[in-house]
């Protein structure tokens, strides 16, 4: 971040006058109003198991390789390499943090760089603060989130699909797809309120989340831990040469191992206070009102009455666990001719109502026009390829070392979501036309030599794009017909 814009719209480029607009953002972000109750040991209270030194191994080696560390500067590939002299004295740490519900000094203590997401790269608000946590504090998490892990996988139901095992992106985009594909068919009014929460981790109250953690009977003495965390924990923004530090009394971290949990977590608490029974659309005898994937959240009905109430409904009750949604980029997508429709009204504004949008990285609304999705993943395909152009068309590059960056970055691109699409021969063509393509560049060989595909995927050996695309159709095929009846991607894929 060079340059901040001011509220009277100026733009500064001033360091100080940078810092202390990003200082000022981020108080204001992480101040909470609301005091929180400090809970006291009962003596009816039972105590968690101390954890085990074959625990601590399976955190440590679970950590991912290169990640950036804290500032105590000690890497995640350093601790796996020592792990077998540090896990006893780790082992007890961990368990005197639980037992004395006391934690190091600047054990929790982060770094706070922020990522540049998209719109205006004046303005803080589009950038995405990311915690720099000390390894040892997220190796401590991690243990302890895979002691909680059961409790709060129990209390989350399969409509929630972010930072689930077993769950992915897929499972919703292959829902709403045919979800939309059958309103067409059967003529039925659908209409999908997509909602964007305005910093949604960093906006959560530790008082609804302590209060949700209890609901889902997280033992107290985890509970008072976690409060010790939030409590004793601070943060040091970094922008360009200059650091400021900032309390943090509301939020969960982007970083910390344990985030994502807490976050569905306390989002459970405001579903679990809404009342939707019998609104949404009712498919087998079941009714589908809403789909999350983590706080990426679209709420379903037929009526567009019922769905406005549900919004008001989720708007007030996701205030009371801190979240405030972004009515500028929430979307209301409908099949209905969007022109006949009243404004629809969330928090005092008025919602864009659009006839298909991006969720989860693919386009969902409109069933019938798959090769303008086909041509928008061929595009993301050409961009990650071209990111690493100077890399594919040198020729210094051995071409293993292409094959592996092209199998790595450009197919995923390109076949994003492919386990929910039907292909037609013609679509399958264009996708194996652009892989042909990007290929010839690569190998520095043009038409006029007259080499054919064959040769140039015996010289390349990449993987071919349609192939996999089969591949990823028929795992995912089979992994439909083995998940669980309650599963949504199965349940609309038999509704007739």
């Amino acid at each position: 971040m060079i340059a901040i814009q001011l509220a009277e719209g100026c733009i500064k480029h001033d360091r100080q006058f940078l810092l202390e607009g990003v200082k000022q953002f981020y108080s204001n972000l992480y101040s909470s109003t609301i005091p929180v109750s400090t809970s006291q040991k009962s003596s009816d209270e039972e105590p968690i198991a101390p954890f085990l030194d074959c625990e601590v191994r399976k955190a440590l080696i679970s950590m991912r390789h290169g990640t950036t560390p804290g500032e105590d500067g000690v890497t995640a590939d350093a601790l796996k390499l020592a792990s077998h002299t540090l896990v006893q004295p780790l082992c007890k740490l961990f368990n005197n943090c639980i037992s004395s519900n006391r934690i190091p000094a600047g054990f929790a203590n982060s770094k706070t760089i922020l990522l540049f997401k998209k719109g205006n790269p004046n303005l803080v608000a589009n950038y995405r603060p990311i915690s720099l946590l000390s390894t040892i504090y997220k190796s401590f998490t991690r243990v302890l989130t895979n002691r909680l892990e059961s409790y709060l996988e129990d209390a989350q139901p399969v409509k929630q699909a972010g930072f689930r095992r077993g769950f992915s992106t897929a499972d919703h985009i292959q829902t709403l797809n045919k979800l939309a594909e059958k309103c067409d068919k059967f003529h039925l009014s659908l209409f999908m309120l997509f909602i964007d929460f305005e910093k949604a981790f960093d906006s959560i109250e530790h008082g609804a989340l302590y209060e949700a953690l209890r609901r889902q009977s997280i033992p107290e003495q985890a509970i008072r831990l976690l409060q010790t965390i939030n409590k004793n924990g601070h943060t040091t923004i970094h922008v360009r040469f200059d650091k400021t530090e900032i309390n943090v009394c509301q939020g969960v971290q982007q970083g910390d191992t344990i985030s994502p949990k807490l976050f569905s977590a306390c989002l459970q608490l405001a579903f679990d206070r809404v009342n939707w029974q019998g609104k949404g659309i009712n498919i087998n005898s079941q009714h589908l009102n809403h789909l999350r994937f983590a706080d990426d959240i679209v709420l379903i009905s037929h009526n567009y009455v019922q769905l406005q109430k549900m919004a008001k409904d989720l708007q007030q009750q996701a205030k009371g666990i801190g979240l405030k949604i972004n009515v500028n980029k929430s979307k209301l997508v409908t099949n209905q001719n969007t022109n006949q429709c009243p404004p629809f009204i969330v928090a005092g504004q008025q919602v864009e109502q659009v006839s298909k949008c991006v969720y989860l990285g693919q386009t969902i609304g409109d069933s019938t026009k798959r090769q303008k999705e086909i041509s928008r993943l061929v595009t993301a395909g050409w961009h990650s390829f071209f990111k690493y152009k100077m890399i594919y068309t040198s020729k210094r590059t051995p071409i293993f070392l292409k094959r592996r960056l092209f199998n790595s970055c450009v197919l995923p691109a390109m076949l994003y979501g492919a386990e929910t699409w039907l292909l037609t021969k013609r679509e399958e063509n264009r996708l194996a036309a652009a892989q042909q393509r990007m290929e010839r560049i690569m190998t520095g060989t043009s038409l006029r030599q007259r080499k054919t595909n064959d040769w140039l995927r015996k010289l390349t050996r990449i993987y071919n794009v349609v192939r996999l695309y089969w591949q990823r159709k028929w795992r995912w095929t089979q992994r439909i017909m083995k998940i669980d009846e309650g599963c949504w991607a199965r349940r609309v894929n038999k509704w007739q």
